[in-house]
């Protein structure tokens, strides 16, 4: 509470040396405060945008593989990619079949969302509710929850439903009153991320990863595999809130048990990377600039700062994971008990979906 009240009696100060340096009598004391506000609000705005932009850069260039698996989306939607044309072997996997995606509310119709015969929904039914699907994606429809704890008791429960921007401008005109107070609601989360640190880092999605790799049933990994696996639902794609670490997970699984290398499925899980660059870039502008503004220069001014970094996907969580499930299975060749006791997927049956996912 000390350290909090000696930032902002610091911050003031700043501000009103600010106010000095700018204040002459032609202004007067109004004006002069007004050109200070503009000015350090400006600055902020300046190093926010200028350090997530140093960070947005810094991400690795997509290939040209990479860029044709990920056309094609519907407009709307964020992190869309097709899983096929990966090499397996001597072999590839077969495009057009199975696709990985962010949530799709605001999903507008094309050729690839026409063609889906099944959408498989990975998140809780709270994040659902607060943001379902469009009708165009929801006709065929299934969705199966990971256990998120982790994620929960760090606040991915705090926000409100009419956060964006269509329902605030809907709510402004029909209920004035509900405006009010979902912005007040919106103050808050701001309030709880920027002064609070309340906000989830890298070491909690190793948490979930722990749990659902160690816990049976904490995951629905077979339930999952199986749908997507079954032809009968392809064209079929899945998806979590962004697209990142539970569809990258199970990404991660159908790639391994088609026989894609490994070092090709961390490739396919960092590419969120580049797929939610633009969406990161401004978040994380925005919450920079709220510490800025506040005088947390030595949160804000940090690149690549520990509590910005669940906005991206880290090689470091999916490794982690692997390794784990290397030492306690030895492997995870289609003969390995991962796939058999934990996933409740035979040899035999992996065989099968090889042959009818890959060709070449």
């Amino acid at each position: 509470m000390a350290s909090n009240l000696a930032r902002l009696g610091v911050t003031f100060g700043l501000f009103l040396l600010l106010c000095t340096g700018l204040y002459n009598d032609e202004n007067g004391v109004l004006v002069t405060v007004a050109k200070s506000i503009v000015v350090y609000v400006g600055t902020c705005a300046f190093f926010a945008v200028t350090l997530s932009a140093i960070e947005a850069m810094r991400v690795p260039k997509m290939t040209k593989e990479d860029r044709q698996r990920s056309r094609g989306g519907p407009g709307g939607v964020i992190n869309w990619r097709d899983l096929g044309g990966m090499q397996a072997g001597n072999k590839k996997v077969k495009t057009g079949r199975v696709f990985r995606t962010g949530a799709m509310p605001r999903a507008r119709n094309c050729p690839a969302i026409g063609r889906l015969k099944l959408v498989v929904d990975l998140r809780m039914p709270e994040e659902i509710k607060q943001a379902p699907d469009a009708e165009i994606v929801s006709e065929n429809f299934k969705q199966f929850s990971f256990n998120m704890s982790p994620y929960q008791t760090r606040g991915a429960k705090v926000g409100h439903p009419d956060l964006n921007f269509v329902r605030l401008t809907r709510t402004l005109l029909t209920d004035p009153e509900k405006f009010v107070q979902v912005l007040l609601l919106q103050f808050i989360f701001v309030f709880i991320v920027v002064n609070l640190r309340y906000v989830m880092g890298s070491e909690t999605m190793d948490e979930c990863m722990d749990i659902w790799t160690e816990e049976k049933g904490a995951a629905p990994f077979g339930e999952v595999l199986k749908e997507i696996c079954n032809v009968e639902n392809h064209p079929v794609a899945f998806h979590c809130r962004q697209g990142q670490d539970r569809a990258g997970l199970i990404s991660a699984l159908y790639l391994l048990l088609l026989g894609v290398d490994r070092e090709k499925v961390v490739h396919d899980y960092l590419l969120s990377n580049n797929l939610t660059n633009g969406k990161v870039f401004v978040l994380t502008s925005l919450v920079r600039f709220f510490w800025l503004l506040q005088g947390f220069l030595e949160l804000a001014l940090e690149l690549n700062s520990k509590y910005l970094k669940f906005f991206r996907v880290h090689e470091r969580v999916v490794n982690n994971m692997f390794e784990k499930l290397d030492k306690k299975y030895g492997h995870l060749e289609p003969h390995s008990k991962f796939w058999s006791e934990f996933i409740g997927i035979s040899e035999k049956e992996i065989y099968a979906l090889r042959e009818q996912h890959l060709e070449g």
